[in-house]
């Protein structure tokens, strides 16, 4: 039997999408006209955080790669190679590349141990969790759009999602 998925990504479907084909009844979900209107503006919206954590990551000379495994260290405490490759999805082999790539630029550090395990530095907070210039601009454009009432629904509407 497998156990429960202890290190949820974005990767796996959502646990919602599961008790779905279990046997809930088509009426307690939205009409098929309502999701094929919402998947072009979820594509383009996920673009957008893309590009823009992109640029943002750009004026420290970091890739998206690079942000990534930052974000797995600072989820995962001092995690091995093993479990940082697994979290990104890479090899051992060009997590350690990776790793010691972004050791020689200051942005993490091996610590003394078998097997070698890794921490971040006080400049890789300048980047983490998410950059506050990208956490701005998105907050301010949320805030010049959508009304207060709207704002808080928006929240509730993605905290469901991450939930799920």
């Amino acid at each position: 039997m497998l156990q429960l998925d202890t290190d949820p990504t974005l990767m796996r479907p959502p646990r919602a999408r599961a008790a779905e084909t279990e046997g809930d009844s088509p009426d307690d979900h939205a009409p098929a006209a309502t999701v094929s209107a919402l998947s072009p503006a979820l594509a383009r919206f996920g673009h957008a955080c893309f590009v823009a954590l992109d640029s943002a990551l750009s004026r420290h000379q970091l890739s998206m790669l690079e942000w990534q495994a930052m974000h797995a260290i600072l989820v995962l405490g001092e995690p091995t190679i093993a479990q940082i490759s697994r979290r990104l999805y890479r090899s051992p082999s060009q997590a350690t590349v990776l790793l010691n790539r972004l050791a020689s630029r200051g942005w993490v550090r091996e610590i003394e141990a078998r097997p070698s395990k890794y921490a971040l530095t006080e400049r890789s907070m300048e980047v983490l969790p998410y950059p506050p210039a990208l956490s701005s601009a998105l907050e301010q454009r949320v805030n010049h759009v959508l009304d207060e009432d709207q704002q808080a629904l928006l929240s509730q509407l993605l905290w469901k999602i991450l939930e799920a």
